[in-house]
């Protein structure tokens, strides 16, 4: 399914049917970029240590095929957190709809896709990125309150899972960032952007 057709809405409990996610939770989508990230897998595996107990969250963490073995034992849910693990996911567009946070990279298409479903999110640039471009990336949503960055070097002290734990405590600001990120992506959505791929590429 495409991402643009995406609507959080209307897709969402079907999403969660086909994923394998229950209703009835809270579910956090990660994803680490395209071969996924240590220090981002790191301190996801710290948060769900830290919230075993919780049976009202579930997390969908596609860790990146090289950090499967590495990463924390998935569970599934009998007696607290649902934890999945997965290399690589194929299905985005049902991600985006099961899922009430995103935590993920600042790779342009994850920010692009961030923008187009409209979901709230908490961004980590990659430091190592040519020219810090993720930064840069990712500043086009944060300037707008669409998104929430948090640098690398935060992660080790548990800001992830301050971060994750104040929004899931405050519903109006997490609607916030989901509707501001719908707004930045109204040029997505219109179609603008492929008719200006297809003008430039006319040359």
């Amino acid at each position: 399914a495409c991402v643009l057709a995406v609507d959080r809405v209307h897709d969402r409990a079907s999403a969660r049917d086909r994923l394998g996610l229950p209703a009835d939770r809270f579910v956090i989508a990660v994803m680490g970029g395209s071969l996924g990230s240590g220090v981002l897998n790191r301190a996801v595996s710290d948060y769900v240590t830290g919230h075993r107990g919780d049976a009202t969250l579930a997390i969908r963490h596609i860790c990146g095929e090289r950090f499967v073995a590495e990463t924390a034992p998935a569970t599934d849910g009998s007696d607290g957190i649902l934890y999945d693990v997965i290399g690589f996911e194929p299905n985005m567009a049902d991600l985006y709809a099961a899922a009430d946070l995103l935590v993920g990279r600042g790779g342009a298409s994850t920010v692009c896709e961030v923008a187009a479903v409209g979901i709230p999110s908490i961004l980590v640039p990659w430091a190592e990125a040519a020219e810090d471009h993720q930064r840069a990336n990712v500043a086009w949503l944060s300037d707008q309150g669409a998104a929430i960055v948090l640098d690398e070097t935060e992660l080790g002290a548990g800001a992830l899972g301050a971060t994750v734990d104040s929004l899931r405590s405050d519903p109006d600001r997490l609607r916030a960032l989901g509707a501001k990120a719908w707004a930045a992506g109204a040029v997505h959505r219109s179609g603008a952007l492929a008719r200006l791929v297809e003008e430039v590429a006319r040359g």
